[in-house]
C-alpha cells in the first residue's frame, strides 16, 4: 500500500470512528434523563458561614497508599 494512500486510510478510519462515537447514544444521557432534583437531600437550612459540627464518636479515615517501591 502507498504511503498516501496508507495515510487516507487512517484518516478515514479516525474520523469514522469519531463519528460513530458522537452518533450512537450513550448511557450518559439515559443518567442525565433520569436525573430528578425533587430526590436530593434538603439544604435549605444550611449555612457556610454558621457550621454545625457534629458530635459523637470519632471516625478515623485512612489512605494506604505506598509512595515507593514496586506498588508506587
Amino acid at each position: 500500500m502507498k504511503p498516501v494512500a496508507k495515510g487516507i486510510f487512517i484518516l478515514v478510519c479516525i474520523l469514522s470512528f469519531f463519528s460513530l462515537t458522537a452518533l450512537s447514544p450513550s448511557k450518559v444521557t439515559a443518567v442525565n434523563a433520569a436525573f430528578d432534583a425533587k430526590k436530593m437531600g434538603d439544604m435549605s437550612d444550611f449555612d457556610p458561614n454558621n457550621p454545625v459540627v457534629p458530635t459523637g464518636d470519632t471516625v478515623k479515615i485512612a489512605l494506604v497508599a505506598s509512595f515507593s517501591g514496586p506498588a508506587a
